[in-house]
């Protein structure tokens, strides 16, 4: 098993604005999904944070959230 440090999934950064948070996690999502791999256990914490709960995804799901937060960023 490898272990991948994935900066974009680091929190937020002071001076960084929500929308840009929330762009950077969209594209981690999307890196997520470019991974050469069968299975990945994603340790993202401000997400689990929020909703209370951990989230099970497969790969379409996983780019229907990262879609979701993209238009959700649009939106505001």
């Amino acid at each position: 098993m490898r272990t991948i440090d994935e900066p974009l999934l680091a929190c937020r950064c002071s001076g960084e604005s929500e929308a840009d948070y929330a762009w950077r996690c969209a594209d981690a999502l999307r890196a997520l999904y470019a991974l050469d791999t069968r299975k990945a256990f994603v340790v993202f914490d401000p997400y689990v944070d929020s909703v209370h709960q951990p989230l099970l995804l497969d790969e379409r799901a996983l780019l229907r959230l990262a879609e979701a937060i993209e238009r959700a960023v649009i939106a505001a």
